[in-house]
């Protein structure tokens, strides 16, 4: 069995011999897997920016590092204002995958 093609906008670094789906001809497929840090809505902003700079800080921390990387995961560590409009992205994306496959949530 091999990869096709990895549906993240870039290469991995786990399997960079793999194309990604634009590279073979489908520039509108993407999909990754994500996980993120969520604080209650009404957390004031010093402290969201406290937690913030914290987790930026473990993230380039060589040991943490390396233990994502071993997971194929690749450390963002984004302003909470664009982890914010990728959710908006991600969310939209997946509704119209949804509304367009006539899923519905009973």
């Amino acid at each position: 069995m091999r990869a096709l093609a990895v549906t993240s906008p870039q290469r991995s670094p786990v399997a960079p011999q793999v194309p990604t789906m634009a590279e073979g001809g489908f520039p509108d497929v993407e999909a990754v897997a994500w996980h993120g840090i969520f604080a209650p809505a009404k957390t004031p902003p010093a402290i969201i920016d406290k937690l913030h700079a914290e987790i930026v800080r473990a993230l380039q921390n060589p040991d943490i590092k390396e233990l994502l990387s071993k997971q194929a995961m690749q450390p963002v560590g984004d302003t909470p204002q664009e982890f914010t409009a990728f959710l908006q992205k991600d969310i939209a994306m997946w509704k119209e995958v949804a509304a367009s496959a006539n899923v519905s949530v009973e």
